[in-house]
């Protein structure tokens, strides 16, 4: 038993039993002094106070336990309420117990799952960070491949250039060359007649001599003759020598001429190569726009992604990478695919432009301005991705990369648009009426506002469901009047975010 109880109730016996004996005492008084109430007898008046002190009893237990017991107070205002509450209260223990034990069981479960979720989240997490490590690799890859693109075709001009000139060299080389020969056969036939002068001079030689006894100064005179002819015979050798020695040369220059020419044919094949597949490219291309479904056209929007102010260089480039991602799962389902080793595999990405003036501008330049362009901004912008060119199925998706301001342009339930609908008309006036007032009105005003709307599409701020519209109909026929419509903001939108509608009827 409650201790608060047998308190309650030895107190009620103890006041009950004081009252009464005090009241039989007073009786006693009484009855001794024969006193007499309101005109009675001493044995009535000594049975009135007896009663009276038996009425008093109960009250003055009553007024003790309501001063004394708030549940007392409550018992005796609600009564048997307060005992039916008492059971309700009860039963909902009882079932909030049980509610309770299946939570508890739930939350059971839920931690397993997510202590499995965790771990396939750190799996999935481990995958992504390689397939991150893998992309950038690849663009690595695809980057210092289009540098040695660009430098191989700045080497392909200039060798082009000393490949005339090497022709240049060699069409003089053949000048020289036959020049050389015309000169060796001078020289030859310049030889042989001094050799024969030379025979002739020994055999005078010989006859001078036999006369030398007479003709002893003929005879110096014809030595000298004879040491000029040597000299003579001397420097035609020599000069014989250096022109064998310089068509050594000339042949030498010829062969390596030749080789330079070979190289610089093989280069040429090798351009032509290129050349031909960049041919073979374009007509695949005019192909595809003739024969391939249209599936992104010209400024039509990918890929949008939001973010924050004071973007640090490395998180703003690290989000323009998410962004041409994003692009390019959009582009490849819609059947986009890449075209060449250089686009690492993805279906939509930047691609190299010239300026007016004649000057490229590389995917790495255009990485960097928008990089910089984007970071420490000091409001949240978003950067949204569009289809430069129109896109064919089975082609890559240029993309042109532009930033916009991201401001608050509707708080949670703030009225957007209001507009009147009649209800007395059939639901079909009713819906196009609907329709009308959600692609007029509300995007008139979401414009008007600076909403930022997704290019070419149906729902540039986004869609209200067949089921919410048809509801609303219903709601609108069924009050069979003049109904005011108001659109309101479902939750706070920025410029970027899709616009959510809660609608009010009065």
């Amino acid at each position: 038993m409650d201790p608060l109880s047998f308190g309650f109730l030895a107190l009620v016996f103890l006041i009950g039993g004081l009252i009464a004996w005090l009241a039989d005492g007073l009786g006693r008084k009484l009855g001794k002094q024969r006193r007499s109430l309101f005109g009675l007898r001493p044995r009535h008046t000594a049975t009135l106070l007896t009663i009276g002190a038996g009425v008093v009893i109960p009250m003055v237990t009553t007024a003790v336990l309501w001063g004394v017991s708030s549940d007392f107070r409550q018992w005796v205002i609600e009564g048997r309420a307060a005992i039916a509450r008492s059971k309700t209260l009860q039963k909902q223990v009882t079932e909030l117990e049980k509610v309770r034990t299946t939570l508890t069981a739930d939350l059971a479960a839920l931690n397993t799952r997510m202590k499995q979720s965790q771990v396939d989240a750190k799996k999935l997490q481990e995958q992504a960070s390689k397939s991150l490590a893998e992309a950038r690799a690849a663009e690595g890859r695809a980057q210092t491949a289009q540098r040695n693109v660009a430098r191989l075709d700045g080497q392909l001009k200039k060798q082009s250039a000393s490949l005339r000139g090497v022709q240049a060299r060699l069409t003089t080389l053949g000048t020289t060359l036959r020049s050389l020969e015309r000169t060796r056969t001078e020289l030859e036939r310049s030889f042989d007649i001094q050799r024969a002068d030379l025979q002739a001079s020994y055999d005078h030689n010989r006859l001078l001599n036999e006369e030398n006894s007479r003709l002893s100064g003929t005879n110096e005179g014809l030595k000298s003759t004879i040491a000029g002819l040597e000299r003579q015979q001397d420097e035609l050798e020599t000069s014989i020598s250096r022109a064998q020695e310089d068509l050594t040369r000339a042949k030498q220059e010829i062969e390596r001429v030749l080789l330079e020419l070979d190289g610089k044919n093989a280069e040429l094949a090798s351009a032509e190569a290129a050349l031909a597949q960049t041919f073979d490219q374009l007509n695949t291309n005019v192909m595809n726009s003739r024969m391939q479904p249209l599936i992104f056209r010209y400024g039509e929007e990918l890929a949008r992604i939001s973010l924050p102010a004071n973007l640090l260089p490395a998180e703003a480039t690290s989000s323009l990478k998410r962004l041409i991602l994003s692009a390019s799962i959009a582009a490849d389902a819609r059947g986009a695919r890449p075209t060449n080793q250089l686009q690492n595999g993805l279906s939509a990405g930047l691609f190299a432009r010239t300026t007016d003036d004649g000057r490229t501008i590389s995917i790495e330049e255009q990485e960097n301005l928008i990089s910089e362009a984007i970071a420490n901004q000091k409001e949240e912008i978003v950067i949204v991705a569009y289809s430069s060119l129109n896109a064919f199925s089975g082609e890559y998706v240029a993309l042109s990369v532009r930033p916009y301001r991201n401001p608050i342009v509707f708080k949670q339930n703030e009225t957007i648009v209001e507009g009147r609908i009649d209800g007395s008309q059939s639901e079909t006036t009713i819906l196009s009426a609907l329709t009308q007032f959600l692609e007029s009105n509300v995007t008139e005003e979401a414009m008007k506002r600076g909403m930022i709307p997704r290019q070419h599409t149906e729902s540039p701020f986004g869609r209200v469901s067949s089921e919410r519209v048809l509801s609303l109909v219903k709601l609108i026929s069924e009050a069979g009047r003049m109904v005011r419509v108001t659109a309101v903001a479902q939750e706070l939108t920025r410029a970027a975010d899709p616009l959510r509608l809660d609608f009010k009827l009065r």
